[in-house]
């Protein structure tokens, strides 16, 4: 089983908090609070011995800095090992920042981070800080242009050298990676327009490859935490770069990252990766694998990342589990800490010197939260501590419950100064049990959803369903004797009949019928338009439905599909929002010139046919008064509506345009006309056509 947290993968308890302060996103206090046991092969027993020599001459001596090892295998100095000195021997704990967007046009930003991060991590004093990404914004002042700036860099690697020295904290345990916002514009990794290899944390410190893993060791207990870069190998500008693109290389060698160990442990190793994207934003390799399959395999405990902002929501969590067979050892025992009557325990943070802490656990059975037990936690007493732990204990069989959300812990920490801090009520099994999580729908769109998986048959089933309605109506208008006509509808109401009519009324205006088929052939096997992708402004690169095609970096070829399926914010709310509102309104518009031909005849005396007018009447309400020119086109109410739905239509094309003029500087006349002008165009003619009779 794996918890994400915003994507969590969980195999041991996890215990995590979230505070907010500035602009970052997330600050994650990470506690591997687990003494796990596993099966392992019965070859590993004989190495055992070798190993605890290894571990015991490793773990000789005390400094209150960590102790760097290298266990360099692949000659990319990607592996690195810290000894955690001090106690709690059985805790570690980090601090994830992300998603910092370090602009020119918000230079508060930098400001609130440096103010508020360092002091925070010298007072929190982390064995690792972990920041995924989109370290810098990337974005011109009107947030549409999306490019590399090299002053947010510049910005960005001295606040974090400000930030280091206030911390106090050796700059070996930061690791900062690429986010999407790192990668716009940027045509190759190590060109002139890399900045992130020139200015991030891991450039200094020459981690140059894709993963880079670093391991806490804790007595006989190891931490391992890969981190890794899933960003497009072309950084394309933005809209179009918002998923990570993990290739089967970067599989391959995140794969033998997390086996590091296997073959030189005995004890259980917490696996935890780290990177930006969340896995509902990642893309599949060429051969189909995902992060998801390297991550059930190793039975990751936590996959921390960023990309998603809180405006999506603040339950950006996600729990994986593999499927087991029936007989499996997870479902016939259990070999961790909750079987041991010990102390659920917490790490207290604070500036001001602690006079209390409470813990207390909530009974949800009665129907409300009811008070079911409280104690005075302890602090644990040692002259090494890296931190304050306290504990307190408790009989945990009191707590068994087939339920996994009955029972909810809480605790309580006041100050010398009487300030109290409580924390978030939290459900917990003692059974090991997971309690379902409750999405709200914007959550469950951005974290619920698998985004790269489903644009094809998103796109295809839209597809298809656009030339339904357009074909299905023309042939039944040739080679049917079937006509829908407003008479038939009159005759024999309904919502097929009517759509049916509706549709048949379009493909009776030859220009409107075959001007929006034809834009529908241009939109599959035309580009879409053509704009400047990358920061250097050099070369124009064009877009179709299925991704980029863009220039290789000597010029002799091409890489087609780049930036797929990221360039789905722009192909499906065209398909959504214009072209498919834009049939129906022109096949409504249509149809609405019937029934005012058939109100204006019926008036005249020159009906071509004589049928029952009170099953029309309701149709033509609105028309009354017609025979007064000067009321003409104002009583005409249904097209009138008609004509503000095409307003906007028009208005959110028009939008979108502008969107992608700026973004890819485009000039909309020369690199995309047929894109800009062509739905617009048949709008107007309809609304023009159904002006006469």
């Amino acid at each position: 089983m794996v918890l994400e947290i915003e994507e969590q993968f969980q195999l041991p308890r996890v215990c995590w908090g979230f505070g907010k302060m500035g602009t970052i996103l997330t600050l994650m206090m990470l506690l591997c609070l687990c003494l796990t046991t596993n099966s392992h092969e019965a070859a590993r027993v004989i190495e055992q011995k070798q190993q605890q020599e290894q571990e015991e001459s490793e773990r000789q001596g005390f400094s209150s800095k960590p102790n760097w090892n290298n266990n360099n295998n692949n000659n990319n100095n990607s592996r690195r090992v810290i000894d955690v000195k001090g106690g709690p021997e059985s805790v570690v704990w980090v601090v994830q920042l992300s998603d910092l967007h370090f602009s020119v046009h918000n230079p508060d930003r930098a400001l609130d981070f440096n103010t508020i991060v360092g002091p925070a991590l010298s007072m929190i004093n982390p064995s690792l800080v972990l920041i995924t990404g989109d370290l810098t914004d990337g974005k011109s002042k009107d947030l549409l242009t999306m490019k590399q700036n090299e002053e947010e860099w510049v910005e960005y690697q001295n606040t974090m050298e400000d930030v280091i020295k206030r911390s106090g904290l050796d700059k070996n345990i930061f690791f900062d990676l690429r986010g999407n916002h790192d990668n716009f514009g940027v045509p190759a990794v190590g060109g002139s327009f890399d900045f992130f290899s020139k200015y991030s944390i891991n450039g200094q410190l020459g981690r140059h490859g894709n993963v880079n893993s670093v391991t806490l060791q804790t007595g006989e207990q190891k931490h391992l935490f890969v981190g890794f870069d899933s960003t497009m190998s072309f950084g394309l500008r933005g809209p179009t770069n918002l998923f990570g693109h993990p290739t089967d290389q970067l599989l391959a060698e995140l794969d033998l990252e997390l086996s590091q160990w296997n073959s030189h442990s005995i004890k259980p190793v917490t696996k935890i990766s780290f990177g930006h994207f969340p896995l509902s934003f990642s893309a599949s390799s060429n051969s189909g694998k995902s992060l998801k399959d390297i991550f059930l395999k190793h039975s990751l405990s936590a996959y921390l990342c960023g990309h998603l902002h809180t405006r999506f929501g603040k339950n950006l969590k996600r729990h994986h589990q593999s499927i087991h067979h029936f007989l499996s050892l997870p479902k016939l025992l259990q070999f961790n800490i909750h079987q041991m009557s010990s102390g659920i325990r917490a790490l207290v943070f604070s500036a001001s010197p602690i006079v209390s802490v409470m813990a207390r656990i909530f009974d949800t059975l009665p129907g409300n939260l009811y008070l079911v037990w409280e104690s005075s936690m302890t602090k644990l007493v040692d002259n090494t501590s890296r931190g304050d732990l306290y504990t307190a204990p408790w009989n945990y069989k009191a707590f068994e419950d087939p339920s996994p959300d009955r029972y909810w812990l809480q605790i309580e920490v006041t100050d010398i100064l009487g300030r109290s801090t409580l924390t978030e009520l939290r459900p917990f099994s003692v059974n090991g049990l997971s309690a379902k999580l409750s999405w709200t729908w914007k959550e469950f769109s951005v974290m619920g959803c698998q985004w790269a998986a489903l644009y094809n048959p998103i796109l295809w089933s839209t597809l298809y369903f656009i030339f339904f309605i357009l074909l299905t109506p023309k042939a039944l208008l040739i080679y049917s004797k079937k006509q829908y006509t407003f008479k038939t509808f009159i005759a024999n109401k309904g919502f097929i009949n009517g759509i049916a009519w509706v549709l048949q009324e379009l493909c009776r205006v030859p220009i409107l019928w075959y001007g929006m088929l034809g834009y529908l052939l241009h939109l599959i096997f035309l580009p879409w338009f053509s704009g400047l992708v990358f920061s250097d402004g050099k070369d124009r690169e064009y877009m179709t439905y299925m991704g980029w095609v863009v220039k290789s970096s000597d010029g002799r070829g091409k890489h087609e599909y780049v930036g797929f399926p990221d360039n789905m914010v722009v192909v499906l709310p065209h398909l959504f929002f214009v072209v498919l509102p834009s049939i129906l309104v022109i096949g409504f518009l249509a149809a609405e010139r019937v029934i005012y031909r058939e109100y204006f005849l019926s008036l005249s005396g020159k009906k071509e046919d004589d049928f029952d007018q009170g099953k029309m009447s309701f149709l033509l309400y609105g028309y009354q008064g017609i025979q007064n020119s000067k009321f003409h086109f104002g009583k005409r109410w249904i097209r009138k509506l008609l004509l503000v739905v095409c307003l906007a239509i028009c208005w959110m094309h028009f939008k979108s345009c502008i969107v992608l003029v700026k973004a890819y500087e485009m000039n909309p006349l020369i690199h995309f006309p047929g894109y800009s002008f062509s739905i617009p165009l048949l709008l107007a003619y309809a609304v023009y056509k159904s002006r006469n009779i």
